[in-house]
């Protein structure tokens, strides 16, 4: 949402500390995600963060027929599918060095969390159909607290690019430090995955490559980077945590704390921006995947969950 100066029409993402004197309140809480497949009402006291580099390689200059060039003119959708699959082994361990480094480890509160919150991961596999899955035996409520790295499987396209996002580590924030942002390309997350597709011998740039990189280079690599998302985590023993623990309880019964959610809430930038902390996620959507085909009775359902969750909050002393 943006505010209006001058007669125009100004967005935080281009102006972002044009109106930080209306950014203040004792508490950030933001309802996106999906509810438990239990119905249980979640708050999550983190997000993962969102990291998004679109990679380019290159071929010849202009599309050859592969009867009669191939086996000789190098075919870029080829060369992108081996270097993103070099980048994860068969359990989904993520290759890049020093891909891991940087995650907070969980306190005993958050560890607790996890061990007493549902398992629903035979749940979701038979409802996703899947035989498989990543991780190596750890659980998902376990593993969404650990950076991914991620193909959008419908931006890989053959002929010209490829794109895959990935979280990044997650850290805390400290709520009285507002940074200067990050060039996107100068985050820790994106120049690991930089450094590996350099160390595949590519040639690296933030251009369209000239037909002289091009003639001069085996291999050339087109890297650009959307500003993205820091991960964030609050600490589960705050007051203020601890007060919206109690109140939703009071509404909602039993309800199930994690210290990480997998989406992309911006949490960080709410923190950096109000120079507080930006607690917890109280999800009031659809259940978790997206096979789930929401009837009217569940919308409704969440409805009612919600308005009981959002009262108990207002009603907080």
């Amino acid at each position: 949402m943006g505010g209006r100066r001058g007669g125009r029409l100004t967005s935080p993402r281009t102006n972002p500390h044009g109106h930080r004197d209306l950014i203040h309140g004792d508490i950030w809480l933001v309802c996106d995600g999906p509810v438990d497949q239990t119905r249980r009402q979640t708050i999550f006291f983190g997000t993962r963060g969102d990291t998004h580099l679109q990679i380019t390689v290159y071929g010849p200059s202009h599309s050859l027929h592969s009867g009669h060039y191939g086996n000789w003119a190098p075919n870029p959708a080829m060369m992108l599918v081996q270097l993103l699959a070099g980048m994860k082994d068969a359990n989904g361990h993520v290759l890049i060095p020093h891909f891991y480094d940087g995650i907070v480890p969980l306190g005993p509160m958050e560890k607790q969390a996890l061990a007493s919150a549902p398992d629903n991961d035979d749940l979701l596999r038979k409802e996703l159909a899947l035989g498989h899955v990543d991780g190596g035996g750890r659980q998902l409520r376990e593993l969404i607290n650990d950076p991914s790295l991620n193909i959008n499987g419908n931006l890989l396209r053959s002929d010209w690019s490829g794109l895959h996002q990935l979280h990044p580590p997650n850290r805390y924030r400290r709520p009285r430090h507002a940074p200067r942002r990050r060039h996107p390309l100068e985050d820790p997350s994106s120049k690991r995955v930089i450094d590996y597709v350099r160390s595949q011998g590519y040639f690296i740039t933030t251009a369209e490559p000239t037909r002289e990189e091009r003639l001069t280079h085996p291999k050339v690599a087109r890297i650009q980077a959307d500003e993205g998302s820091d991960a964030s985590r609050t600490s589960m023993d705050l007051p203020i945590a601890m007060d919206v623990i109690k109140a939703i309880e009071s509404a909602r019964g039993k309800i199930i704390l994690l210290p990480t959610s997998g989406g992309t809430v911006p949490l960080e930038i709410m923190e950096r921006a109000a120079q507080q902390p930006a607690p917890s996620p109280c999800p009031l959507r659809t259940t978790t995947t997206t096979s789930t085909r929401p009837t009217k009775i569940s919308v409704c359902k969440n409805l009612w969950d919600g308005i009981e969750t959002m009262a108990a909050l207002i009603a907080m002393p």
